[in-house]
């Protein structure tokens, strides 16, 4: 709430968290970001073909919202922003006409318009996806359980 820790997400598809106050002495937590909404490792083309398109921290802090792009879905989790442990993971298929852009990790979710964004309240998250410059896919979430 004070604006004094922040994140980055790295190709490597962790989120590094960062003191403001301490940021030359590095991250002082990583972890993972579930790129797949299956259990254990992913696939290891789904490693590759992957990329992190946005995260968002909750007003309270207490959370972090992450949304992945893979070949075949579009994954959001609710992670706890203090251990890294995942809340809830909530996928939902590429719309048509996406599949082509994802095989470009670096460049698709800027192509594509894919973004994240928490009510100022805490309580919902939106994921945006802009499939073409009319059509909007616009999903909404609670911030608690995912649903």
């Amino acid at each position: 709430p004070k604006g004094l820790i922040f994140a980055i997400a790295s190709l490597r598809k962790t989120l590094l968290l960062y003191d403001l106050r301490s940021y030359d002495k590095g991250p002082f937590f990583e972890f993972s970001i579930p790129i797949s909404s299956t259990f254990g490792p992913p696939e290891p083309n789904l490693v590759v073909s992957s990329s992190v398109s946005s995260f968002e921290f909750s007003a309270d802090g207490q959370k972090i919202a992450t949304l992945a792009l893979n070949e075949s879905e579009i994954v959001v989790s609710i992670i706890d922003s203090f251990e890294g442990r995942v809340f809830s993971c909530i996928s939902c298929p590429v719309p048509y006409g996406y599949l082509d852009p994802i095989k470009d990790p670096e460049n698709s979710c800027r192509k594509m318009g894919i973004s994240l964004s928490a009510t100022p309240d805490s309580n919902y998250f939106l994921s945006f996806i802009a499939k073409r410059r009319l059509d909007l896919y616009l999903q909404a979430w609670k911030f608690d359980n995912g649903q």
